[in-house]
C-alpha cells in the first residue's frame, strides 16, 4: 500500500541557508530513490525556519530502505537541527 512519509523540523536560524543547500544537494537523489513518487519541500509561511517534507512511496518497505540507505551512506541533517525530528506515516486509501 501506498504511503505518505511527513517530515517535520526546525532549524537553527543562523543555519537555516546551509541546511536549504544541503537539502538542494540531498533530495534529487531521494526522489530518484526507487519507490519514491514524489517529494516537497516545504517552509512555514510564519517561520522559515520549521520545514515540513511531504513524500509518497509505492510502500512503508520502500521507504525503510531508502532510510537504511541514507543511514549507511552517513547523510545527516542533525548539525542543522533545532529539536527533535518527527516523522509521521500514511496510508493513502483514495485519490480523487
Amino acid at each position: 500500500m501506498a504511503v505518505i512519509v511527513n517530515l517535520q523540523i526546525s532549524t537553527q536560524p543562523d543555519r537555516r541557508g546551509q541546511a536549504a543547500l544541503f537539502f538542494d544537494r540531498i533530495l534529487p537523489d531521494t526522489r530518484s530513490y526507487d519507490g519514491c513518487q514524489w517529494l516537497y519541500r516545504t517552509t512555514n509561511i510564519e517561520d522559515e525556519n520549521k520545514w515540513e517534507f511531504f513524500s509518497l512511496w509505492e510502500s512503508k518497505e520502500k521507504y525503510d530502505a531508502y532510510l537504511q540507505w541514507r543511514a549507511e551512506t552517513g547523510v545527516s541533517m542533525g548539525e542543522f537541527l533545532d529539536g527533535e525530528p518527527v516523522l509521521r506515516f500514511f496510508n493513502v486509501e483514495n485519490s480523487y
